[in-house]
C-alpha cells in the first residue's frame, strides 16, 4: 500500500471499508448515480455514511462538507455545540 497509515486505518475500520466497497459496487452496477453536494451544489461529491450498516444510505457532500460533517457528529458525540449549524442550514 501507498500510504502506510491508509494500511492501518483499513485495518481499524473494516466496517467503513465494507460500507465503501459496497457503494463502489452499487455505482459500477448502476444502481447508484454518484450526485452533486446536498448542501452546496458542487461537484465532485463525496459518499457520506451516517450508519455504516447502511451501506446505501446517506448524502453526498463535496469534501468542505464531508469534513465538516464528520466535525459537526465528533462534537455533537462529546456535547460540544456546532459553532457551523447556522451556516450549512443558510446552503440548504
Amino acid at each position: 500500500m501507498k500510504y502506510p497509515s491508509q494500511a492501518k486505518w483499513k485495518e481499524r475500520n473494516g466496517k467503513a471499508v465494507w460500507a465503501q466497497h459496497a457503494l463502489r459496487s452499487a455505482i459500477r452496477r448502476g444502481l447508484i448515480e454518484p450526485k452533486a453536494c446536498e448542501v452546496c451544489g458542487s461537484t465532485p461529491a463525496e459518499f457520506h455514511h451516517p450508519d455504516y450498516e447502511r451501506p446505501l444510505y446517506g448524502s453526498w457532500l463535496c469534501r468542505h462538507h464531508h469534513k465538516r460533517e464528520h466535525v459537526r457528529m465528533r462534537n455533537a458525540a462529546l456535547g460540544i455545540q456546532d459553532m457551523f449549524a447556522e451556516e450549512v442550514t443558510a446552503h440548504e
